[in-house]
């Protein structure tokens, strides 16, 4: 056989073979987890900077308010200790302010509280109001309902009155003979309420009235308000028709009458019968007026009393929220006035020697007076932040301190002073910041790198999570909260990569996040402490047997690898 046949035999049953070792051991797609738990601790937010150690530096000693100098304590070429007391200044203006903060704090205070007590004295206000309104309207109903069962039973006797025919009602015969008098008169569309026989119009109504009346007897003083409210409005609307009914039959049978009167004529029906009608109906008139406006003032009541009273409370709370505001500014207020005042006692801010002192008792100083110059002892490091770290600077923030040369050293230090104007290049513009030891180490020497992680801020027992796990959409912040019974949940591995038991339900749970720093952040609200949340998913793919990219076909004759060939 040929020797290029074979060889094409033999790459169709290794191609085969390949192919189907492949599809055997193809990758199975398995999702796992990395699963975290929401614990208590502390959160620091810090800045870092770099730069060098300084063998010593000098430092403007500046007070930080404005005022008299009553005392100095020291002179030029004293050496002095971090903490002495070096300034006075003139503190009765600050502790006037401190007392007027004080009077400030206690009005925001009472205002605070009197916002409150109007906020729960109206809210009880409302719902007597409330109360009283339901119980008038169940009383007013009840009063409704005695009259008008009466005066409907009345008020079906004329519409059904047959005083002049058997096949006619009295109220028929009017409307019969008022249309034609005015239709001869050259009236167009006479009497365009009544199209339709009296009893059309009446009965209606009366069929309405007895609905209504069937659903008043369910009535109770313990039945809804909601139940009360919506009788109230539909038997107001019913007395409106019915009001309606009554005057229209009233100046009906005023027509009919003058019309007599005017021509002369003698009715078919008697007119003590007539004028019996429409007294009856002028008594009904009044009474039906009288139900009306009763159900209405009672319904004007309830109808402010719920527009009105949201706004009302709304205006109320407003009121706390804006006294509460003030009371935070007051609050302010006094811990800056009780801060001024403290700040009138100048201290050294390390150990050093008093270089010059450039003031005199009786001199007016403020925030930018150089009060003396201080020159360390101690070792400072200097170090560069940019605009945007500078800007988060203060006096005496704590600082971790690390050295390239000394890996196992770690010291903590304090800012002592921040430039006050930035050094610009190429468009950058950075600020000095010296920081003070609070300790030295006899390894570390002038000139060294040091790198300073400065906290800006800091939060003690608070809820966190690691940064993966707070997921976002939009402004909305969210973790995947891991829902499942209690004892499968005391099974899932902390930490560690793992796949899901059938029994885990993942939802997605907003949350309120506070501050954060590199790793972790603070949770404010969503979700409590030992609640567990997705940290990160894996999808990996596993194999049984060594993988796809590892085999080699090698046909013979075909020469060898690449790497291999010589």
């Amino acid at each position: 056989m040929n020797k290029k046949i074979l060889i094409a035999i033999l790459i169709v049953f290794v191609l085969v073979g390949y192919f189907s070792f492949a599809k055997f051991f193809k990758k199975k797609e398995t999702t796992r987890y990395v699963l975290t738990q929401v614990q208590r601790g502390t959160i620091l937010v810090s800045v870092s900077g770099s730069g060098q150690i300084s063998p010593e530096d000098q430092l403007d000693i500046k007070p930080k308010v404005s005022g008299e100098i009553v005392k100095i304590y020291v002179e030029k070429n004293q050496e002095v200790k971090k903490g002495q007391l070096l300034f006075e200044l003139d503190r009765e203006p600050k502790e006037r302010a401190v007392r007027d903060a004080q009077i400030a704090l206690r009005d925001a205070k009472d205002t605070l509280l009197k916002a409150q007590d109007n906020y729960e004295k109206l809210k009880r206000d409302l719902e007597n109001s409330k109360e009283t309104a339901f119980k008038n309207a169940l009383d007013t109903l009840v009063e409704s309902y005695e009259n008008l069962n009466s005066l409907i039973a009345n008020l079906e006797l004329i519409f059904k009155a047959k005083n002049y025919s058997d096949r006619e009602t009295d109220l028929d015969y009017y409307i019969y003979f008022v249309r034609s008098i005015r239709t001869f008169q050259g009236e167009t569309n006479p009497l365009s309420y009544w199209t339709e026989k009296a009893e059309d119009r009446f009965y209606p109504l009366k069929d309405n009235f007895e609905i209504l009346q069937r659903e008043y007897w369910k009535l109770t003083q313990d039945s809804p308000r909601e139940q009360i409210k919506d009788l109230l409005w539909r038997t107001y609307d019913f007395s409106n028709s019915l009001l309606d009914l009554v005057r229209q039959t009233s100046n009906l049978i005023s027509e009919y009458l003058k019309i007599l009167e005017k021509e002369g004529l003698i009715p078919p029906i008697p007119l003590s019968i007539t004028n019996s009608q429409a007294s009856q109906i002028s008594n009904f008139e009044s009474t039906i007026s009288s139900i009306n406006s009763s159900l209405k003032k009672i319904r004007d009541t309830i109808d402010d009393l719920e527009k009105n009273s949201p706004l009302q409370i709304r205006d109320a709370e407003l009121a706390i929220q804006n006294a509460q505001d003030n009371l935070t500014k007051k609050e302010d207020a006094l811990s800056d006035a009780k801060e001024d005042l403290a700040n009138c006692s100048i201290y050294a801010p390390f150990d050093g020697i008093i270089s010059d002192v450039k003031v005199k008792e009786g001199d007016t100083v403020s925030s930018v007076t150089v009060l003396a110059i201080i020159v360390a002892k101690q070792k400072i490091a200097e170090i560069t932040l940019n605009e945007i770290d500078a800007a988060k600077m203060r006096m005496d923030q704590k600082a971790i301190l690390t050295f390239d040369a000394l890996p196992d050293l770690t010291l903590t230090g304090k800012v002592i002073e921040v430039d006050t104007v930035g050094t610009v290049s190429q468009g950058v513009t950075s600020y000095g910041v010296k920081i003070a030891l609070d300790s030295d180490d006899e390894r570390i020497k002038p000139g060294m790198s040091v790198t300073a992680e400065i906290i800006v801020e800091a939060k003690v027992d608070v809820l966190t999570l690691p940064n993966s796990a707070i997921k976002s959409e939009g402004n909305l912040r969210y973790v995947q909260l891991i829902e499942a019974p209690e004892e499968i949940k005391n099974k899932l591995k902390i930490g560690t990569s793992i796949v899901l038991p059938k029994e885990v339900k993942i939802k997605n749970q907003s949350v309120e996040v506070g501050i954060s720093n590199d790793t972790m952040t603070e949770i404010l609200f969503g979700i409590s402490e030992g609640d567990i949340v997705i940290s990160s998913k894996i999808s990996q793919q596993t194999q049984t047997t060594q993988t796809q990219n590892q085999f080699r076909i090698q046909i013979p004759g075909m020469g060898m690898p690449a790497t291999q060939r010589r």
